[in-house]
């Protein structure tokens, strides 16, 4: 590389790191995040926008806190910032995300009492005396019977899913 191409670089490496601050051009938007505090080091998010450096504390309303976004965050697209939380002192941000609900006593009721009723109007021949099963076979059938029956007291227990056992026989 010649002297007159490396004092170019030189002069363009100046200009730039004198035009900015930090890295930084002054006046330039930057990526904030206004938060609450829900315990020591630990703020959750309750927005995130862009605004002029020097305009970021403005973002923050009574009890709240603004910040200068991590720059190793990227806000989600097309997401709300509940469930978001930042730690200022390492500069992670991370969600909590809560687990579905578990399905109410009714929607559990309503999808598995019509299969029960299948399994058990599908085996009402094997209680029939004229089934070809033997003795142990009718026993077998009686106890998966009873164990259909019993998963209804699961649901009503408070267990969200249950499972529906295939018979031990088929009717030939």
């Amino acid at each position: 590389m010649s002297i007159v191409m490396t004092a170019g670089l030189v002069a363009l490496i100046v200009l730039y790191l004198s035009a900015h601050r930090y890295g930084r051009q002054k006046g330039a938007k930057m990526r904030y995040i206004v938060c609450v505090e829900s315990s020591p080091d630990l703020y959750q998010i309750l927005r995130w926008g862009i605004a002029p450096e020097d305009q970021i504390a403005l973002q923050a309303g009574d009890g709240e806190v603004a910040f200068e976004a991590p720059a190793s965050w990227d806000f989600p697209t097309g997401s709300t910032p509940a469930g978001y939380y930042y730690t200022p002192s390492t500069g992670t941000v991370f969600a909590i995300v809560a687990p579905p609900p578990l399905p109410d006593l009714q929607d559990n009721l309503d999808y598995y009492l019509p299969r029960i009723r299948e399994a058990l109007r599908a085996t009402d021949w094997a209680m029939l005396p004229d089934a070809d099963l033997t003795p142990g076979e009718v026993a077998e059938m009686v106890t998966y019977r009873d164990n259909l029956r019993a998963q209804v007291a699961l649901i009503t227990d408070g267990f969200p899913s249950i499972s529906i056992p295939a018979p031990p026989y088929e009717e030939l």
